[in-house]
């Protein structure tokens, strides 16, 4: 059997986009190339890429072997052993599997034509370089690449999350983790005061201690409203003063929600409000994002030239970000799933932006 060459760059790629929450693999135990980390804390966590292209079981077991070497070297972490996630015999097409991995990490062109059949499945895992191996939650099912019209961005496996206005308990967090969503967005308020339904500090631990992403945005006011730069600087120190008693940490994203503005408001009204909210959230360390709603009062270049580097698109019909693109987006999760769920939710996917950006979660915790 031919030797199976290590790329670093699939290692060094992962843990590059650590601070960003990025996933290595995901946890399927199906037909794949897969690894499980069991850590000498006693944690065990699977990487895991399911691949439709099939291999043999020995084929398999060298590149398993070859990525767990690398994976725990680069992590100066202390596994204890490796086991095979493969669901099954397995029978030719290894080569392609992993060259499908290679350039699932590497920085190539037209990955979308030749990555149509790498799927990730749940129980997404991040890579930490001091503290081994940390989950953050899931990965829906999805097939192919997450960013077609990216071509030279480092691409990871989308993440789906979702965002809702009502306040999470224990029963509901551990639904959505069932249900494999891997993060949520909640509520902090515009105003002086926090309100009964918005995101408190136990809110957060007990959604991050059983398993969930976490990001908060801010209340927008109701149509119709007038946007200037002082009320943008206000609101932004609400932002940060409602985020801070939570305790959420820096460089964690903290979100605008620009939407119902009043149609007779100038457009540089529109900016002035964002460049000062966005500059009262920088300042206290925060990584500061836009939800572009209905009525944003901006065009799509004009959206672009914002200060802002990470934008949130939502389900109503908004112009793109020339240039960038959107790091999430926002789409209404169907009957068959909304009926089932606890509470009224929005769904959205995290993905890498056509610079490469991503938004900034405050990761789930470690179990003890």
């Amino acid at each position: 059997m031919p030797a199976i060459a290590v790329n670093q760059r699939v290692v060094q790629g992962a843990l590059s986009q650590v601070p960003y929450g990025h996933s290595i693999g995901t946890d399927n135990c199906s037909i794949g190339v897969g690894m499980i980390a069991r850590m000498s804390d006693g944690s065990s966590w699977c990487a895991h890429f399911n691949c439709s292209l099939p291999g043999t079981l020995d084929q398999l077991a060298a590149i398993q072997a070859a990525t767990f070497s690398t994976l725990s070297g680069a992590l100066r972490s202390a596994p204890l052993s490796l086991d095979a996630c493969t669901g099954g015999q397995l029978k030719g097409g290894t080569a392609a599997i992993w060259a499908g991995i290679q350039q699932y990490f590497n920085q190539a062109k037209n990955r979308s034509s030749t990555l149509t059949d790498i799927k990730t499945g749940c129980n997404g895992i991040y890579a930490d370089r001091t503290k081994g191996v940390r989950c953050l939650g899931a990965a829906e099912h999805l097939s192919g690449h997450p960013a077609p019209s990216n071509s030279k961005a480092t691409v990871p496996p989308p993440l789906q999350g979702f965002d809702t206005d009502s306040v999470l308990d224990e029963k509901m967090v551990l639904e959505f983790v069932s249900r494999h969503y891997g993060f949520c967005l909640r509520y902090l308020s515009h105003e002086d005061n926090a309100n009964k339904g918005d995101l408190s500090a136990d809110e957060a631990l007990l959604i991050r201690q059983h398993g969930l992403g976490l990001m908060p945005v801010q209340h927008v006011r109701f149509y119709p409203w007038s946007p200037t730069g002082a009320l943008g600087k206000e609101y932004g120190q609400y932002a940060v003063a409602h985020a801070q008693t939570v305790g959420i940490p820096h460089g964690v994203s903290v979100w605008m929600d620009l939407e119902n503005v009043n149609i007779k408001s100038a457009a540089q009204a529109v900016i002035d409000y964002c460049n000062a909210w966005f500059l009262a959230v920088k300042d206290a360390g925060y990584s500061p994002g836009l939800y572009v709603g209905a009525n944003s009062g901006l065009s799509g270049e004009q959206l672009y030239q914002l200060p802002f580097q990470a934008y949130w698109k939502s389900i109503s019909s908004v112009p793109d970000i020339p240039g960038r693109g959107y790091q999430m987006v926002q789409s209404i999760p169907p009957k068959a799933v909304s009926s089932k769920l606890p509470i009224a939710i929005d769904s959205n996917y995290a993905t890498t932006d056509n610079k490469g950006g991503y938004p900034q979660l405050w990761p789930a915790l470690l179990p003890s």
